[in-house]
């Protein structure tokens, strides 16, 4: 059957060339055979002599290519196979790969991208000509310096070299020229030399942008400046109480944050001339994207997957790796998911599309459960089926009087500082649990108990679950 490396053509054709061209540009090459049918019958050719030799001069001429060329004298069918070539193959000035069964042409951005990998250099590690090693910022090459000194992946006698000398060991100076990689991480305005080389952040309220800002700047002070603008102006804390201690709830946990904005900023495609988007809806959630592309072949499942790290871009990624903002293990998914927990309601969302990638995380100190259950409930009309909040139910039932400490060690909750407002404030509300000190929000005597609607909750959980069980061992 025909599929992404094999084609058949009833004759030898120009248009035979295109499927040439697109074989020797891709991954695994392909066959193409001459004197087959649409239906997959073996027709031959009317004169394999004089169509061998064409095939072998035109593709040579005109490819610059030397595929194996074969005649089977029983059906007349010319075969050539044609190698993977290690150089872009171009066809009249144009260049062609195989997408699925189709020859494409490759243009524009894609045509850029294929072009560098093909000679072995990606388009951020291009030299550049015309800008000065003094063009770019002392300040962001000291920040460097520091961070990779904490870091202690690089020798410090290193670090104290003279700038030129040390952007040489990094890999950003090539034929005395400094890269796109070393302009986007020093130089003070990068969007001047490098299009859409910035962060643009926007608070929405549904589709409507209330207030918004761009970030440009040199690329490794960037996760900082990212970091603490979303934390000043685009996040709202929420401030509880243990006991008497005061506790500031961040709404995203901080080193899922962290590794997003690291990553978003070390992967994404700075051809594509898009800045780096966050959007954060109130008291909702945050969409990091980017337009950082996966390695071929892969797809959300293998991102989601123990996996090897293979950055976008491999120089730049090195460099955050050096100045501590990743540890270059391929481990930032897993990072960001742990980051929430064991929370199946809060995970992060991963989406994957031809030319971005984008995380969605979710604000874990908005009223999740307040919004699905209101006080206004009543008990008939409110279903539990939390097992963290079922766990809460059971451990007040067995008890008298707990406080959330207590609480949160009788069901193994660990040490979630928003356990109070994300877990029991939610029972508060449908009127399953209540306090003992009902007058006062916050006192360090606070403590918690099961209502006659907790109890009968549990009872009515207990009984489906002793029916459930019946049921399916009468199957």
């Amino acid at each position: 059957m025909e599929n992404g490396s094999t084609e058949w053509k009833s004759c030898w054709k120009d248009e035979c060339l295109k499927v040439l061209c697109a074989f020797a540009n891709s991954k695994n090459g392909g066959i193409l055979s001459i004197g087959i049918d649409d239906r997959g019958n073996p027709i031959g050719v009317s004169d394999p002599k004089d169509t061998l030799k064409k095939i072998s001069d035109t593709t040579i001429n005109t490819l610059g290519i030397y595929p194996n060329i074969n005649l089977n004298e029983e059906t007349g069918v010319i075969t050539i196979e044609v190698f993977p070539s290690h150089r872009p193959v171009e066809l009249r000035g144009k260049y062609y790969s195989r997408v699925g069964n189709t020859v494409q042409e490759i243009r524009g951005r894609e045509l850029e991208r294929f072009i560098s990998n093909k000679i072995g250099t990606s388009w951020i590690d291009v030299p550049l000509e015309g800008i000065k090693t003094d063009r770019l910022d002392k300040n962001a090459l000291d920040v460097f310096r520091k961070k990779a000194s904490i870091a202690g992946m690089i020798k410090k006698s290193n670090l104290s070299l003279p700038d030129e000398e040390l952007l040489t060991k990094l890999w950003l100076i090539e034929d005395g020229k400094l890269t796109r990689t070393a302009v986007l991480l020093f130089h003070p305005r990068p969007d001047e030399i490098v299009f859409g080389a910035s962060v643009k952040i926007s608070m929405f309220r549904g589709s409507e942008i209330l207030y918004q800002d761009e970030l440009i700047g040199s690329l490794i002070t960037m996760p900082e400046r990212i970091s603490e603008l979303l934390s000043t102006k685009y996040s709202k804390k929420l401030i509880t109480y243990d006991g008497i201690q005061r506790i500031e709830n961040d709404p995203y946990p901080e080193k899922a944050l962290r590794e997003c904005i690291a990553n978003a900023v070390m992967h994404n495609d700075y051809s594509s001339r898009i800045p780096i988007q966050i959007r954060i809806w109130e008291d909702e959630k945050m969409m990091i994207s980017d337009t950082g592309m996966m390695p071929e072949g892969w797809t959300l499942d293998t991102l989601m997957s123990p996996h090897t790290s293979i950055p976008f871009n491999p120089v730049l990624a090195r460099i955050f790796s050096y100045a501590g903002y990743v540890e270059a293990w391929g481990r930032g998914i897993e990072y960001t998911m742990d980051a929430y927990g064991a929370e199946d309601d809060m995970k992060p969302q991963f989406n994957i599309t031809g030319s971005s990638f984008s995380v969605t995380l979710k604000n874990r100190i908005s009223d999740i459960a307040g919004k699905s259950s209101t006080a206004s409930q009543s008990e008939s009309s409110f279903t539990v089926s939390d097992a963290v909040a079922i766990s809460v139910l059971e451990s007040l039932n067995a008890g008298t009087e707990l406080s959330s400490s207590e609480i949160m060690n009788m069901i193994g909750a660990g040490t979630d500082r928003n356990f109070t407002y994300r877990r029991i404030t939610p029972l508060i509300k449908a009127g399953l649990v209540e306090k003992t000190i009902a007058d006062k929000t916050h006192t360090r005597n606070q403590k918690y108990r099961i209502t006659y609607s907790g109890i009968t909750a549990l009872n009515r959980i207990a009984s489906q679950n002793a029916n459930g069980k019946g049921n399916k061992s009468r199957r």
